[in-house]
């Protein structure tokens, strides 16, 4: 049996349909169990007589109800009639660019007015700049819709959004106490973030705009500032409060931002990326320096990698992988510091300095195409000349010569040891440093 719920359901009467199907089968009805049967996995094998002489619980019963108006469970259904949108917010990326694809615009439009600040981010930062400014524009025209217009329209998005889960087009997500965490973004409780752990602080700032943290942190509690800033690297902390020196955003400006950043804080939280910080002792902050580089990987970094074997290579990144893990992003300072090869002391270093995936591999892949690439071919060709030199007894000082010209001819190098880079600047992405 498929139902479609009436424009303005009632939970009551859905528990009441519940009841009543559970009184069915008391009395051996045999419709009752048809719709058991082809609802409930664990009596789906089972005969109507098996059905009817064994038991069903109102948990149970209540399932049933759900399947049958589309959605795979009973607190699926529960949301969808409650309206409640704060659910959607747990969303994959994914998932809500597939939804937004699916829903009605005019719908989207009027089921996000007044909504959470934290499911609303999710749903907005899924957007092109364009099309979020055009859906803010809808919004402010149609701001004085009705609440009841606003839920009708939550639980047409939150209907389509359970057919699609049953569908299997999208995981219906768990979206926790979003509610709890929507009252501190609206009193932009910025102060709670002091509580994050150091791991939790690392997480969020590879997500969050440089540009909003920097105004965020205006003007904050110096402890607040104290758990972001003590997770960047010398180099980045000192650019960082450079701006936050030379800043001149308005006191609503840096509100605007703190919002933005626990806004964006519960959107991870709700995802499983990090734990939302909870009221309390704030860790204790580290004062000074405190990593050092275990003696067999300092072994492994202070050797170019031309020099090193398949084994080693693959013992630092592992020896690197494990420090990371067991002391956290910024240990690997010192040990870039150390690091002699300066292409995995670059890969380190934007690491430590909180860079992101996408950004570091294009850096990285820029270096190598340009700059390491190039020079081996230099030295290659330089061999296969002079080889070819020799063998036909040229003059040494011609073979210096056209040597000379080989090497004039490519990229010049570097102090450093590495070419000049003459590709285009790669441009940062959102929430790189």
């Amino acid at each position: 049996m498929n139902r479609t719920l009436p424009n303005r359901p009632n939970l009551k009467q859905l528990k009441k349909q519940a009841k009543d199907l559970r009184n069915a089968h008391k009395a051996a009805s045999p419709d009752a169990a048809t719709r058991i049967q082809q609802h409930l996995p664990r009596l789906s094998k089972a005969t109507p007589d098996e059905i009817l002489k064994g038991k069903l619980s109102l948990q149970e019963a209540q399932h049933v109800i759900a399947c049958e108006y589309g959605c795979k469970s009973w607190q699926m259904l529960s949301s969808v009639v409650a309206g409640d949108l704060n659910t959607l917010a747990g969303l994959s990326d994914e998932h809500i660019q597939v939804l937004l694809r699916e829903a009605d615009q005019k719908d989207f439009t009027l089921a996000f007015l007044g909504a959470g600040a934290i499911v609303s981010q999710r749903f907005l930062s899924n957007m092109s700049e364009r099309v979020r400014k055009f859906v803010g524009e809808e919004m402010e025209a149609h701001a004085d819709i009705g609440e009841e217009e606003r839920g009708d329209a939550r639980r047409v998005i939150l209907t389509l959004a359970a057919q699609m889960a049953a569908d299997q087009r999208i995981e219906w997500p768990y979206a926790g106490p979003v509610a709890d965490m929507d009252a501190s973004v609206e009193r932009g409780d910025f102060d709670l973030l002091a509580n994050l752990e150091n791991a939790t602080a690392q997480t969020l700032m590879r997500e969050v705009d440089q540009k909003d943290l920097v105004e965020a942190l205006l003007g904050a509690a110096p402890p607040v500032c104290e758990r972001f800033l003590g997770q960047m690297s010398p180099r980045v902390r000192g650019f960082v409060e450079s701006e936050m020196e030379l800043s001149k955003a308005p006191v609503e400006q840096s509100e605007s931002a703190r919002r933005k950043v626990l806004a964006q804080t519960g959107g991870l939280a709700v995802r499983g990326m990090l734990q939302w910080p909870a009221n309390g002792i704030t860790p204790e902050l580290p004062a000074g320096p405190q990593y050092s580089v275990p003696d067999a990987l300092l072994a492994l970094v202070s050797r170019p990698l031309d020099e090193l074997t398949s084994e080693e290579v693959i013992e630092l990144w592992t020896q690197t992988s494990l420090q990371a893990r067991e002391h956290g992003i910024l240990s690997l300072e010192p040990v870039a510091a150390q690091t002699v090869d300066p292409f995995p002391r670059e890969a380190l270093q934007l690491l430590v300095d909180g860079t992101g995936p996408a950004l570091i591999q294009d850096i990285l892949d820029t270096r190598l195409r340009w700059a390491i690439l190039p020079q081996q071919r230099t030295r290659c060709a330089m061999v296969i000349e002079a080889v070819m030199c020799a063998q036909s007894g040229d003059n040494p000082g011609l073979i210096r010569h056209k040597l000379g010209a080989i090497y004039q001819a490519q990229p010049e190098e570097t102090a450093a040891g590495t070419a000049t880079v003459r590709a285009p600047m790669v441009l940062k992405p959102r929430g790189n440093w």
